[in-house]
């Protein structure tokens, strides 16, 4: 589906998420959607920054060969670590409480990496928004991992659902950037024109 917009790029979009879509869509952006499955495992050695951005960039490039001229790629990874450790997508529904049970009553840091295509150039970047959860029963962890789709978001939440709206105590950062696409980071850096020869 495409939607026409303000702004003065057209992009492709390398993403299944509905989620993405949505904030394109109510930024009013011109765009498409073509995404492929990609290999998204993290060698030990990067940070969750490292790996976000390097994932962002193997969507960008999966369908760089199909992009149609006068295209902005756009790839973008979302992760959410909390230390060292970084939280994906859940394997299953255990998996999904506990990182709930990790990441419960206190803060954690939600990494969206980007990867933006023009033509032969190149921007990489990532933003960051700190999370504070509020305590958490188990009884509400529950209800939550078995009545809402924890399996497909990094971290096994979404900031706009029920977990969001009554876990969440305060954010400190963008909060389209924990829904999986920092909509305002990304309008500067396509208007700044700041972008790497491939």
């Amino acid at each position: 589906m495409i939607y026409r917009g303000y702004a003065p790029y057209r992009i492709l979009l390398a993403s299944k998420s509905p989620r993405r879509c949505e904030i394109l869509q109510n930024g009013g952006l011109h765009f498409r959607v073509l995404a492929t499955d990609v290999d998204e495992g993290i060698l030990p050695r990067w940070s969750a920054r490292e790996a976000a951005e390097e994932i962002a960039k193997r969507k960008s490039w999966a369908i760089f060969p199909m992009a149609a001229p006068g295209e902005t790629i756009l790839g973008a990874d979302t992760l959410v670590c909390k230390g060292d450790k970084i939280f994906g997508k859940p394997q299953n529904i255990e998996e999904a409480k506990e990182f709930l049970d990790e990441l419960n009553d206190g803060m954690h840091t939600v990494i969206t990496g980007v990867c933006l295509i023009q033509g032969q150039n190149i921007r990489v970047f990532h933003e960051c928004t700190n999370v504070f959860f509020r305590h958490i029963s188990k009884a509400e962890r529950d209800y939550y991992a078995q009545n809402f789709k924890v399996l497909d978001k990094a971290g096994a939440y979404g900031i706009q659902d029920w977990l969001g709206w009554t876990g969440i105590s305060r954010i400190e950062g963008c909060y389209l950037n924990v829904m999986g696409l920092p909509l305002p980071r990304i309008l500067t850096e396509l208007f700044a024109g700041e972008f790497s020869s491939l």
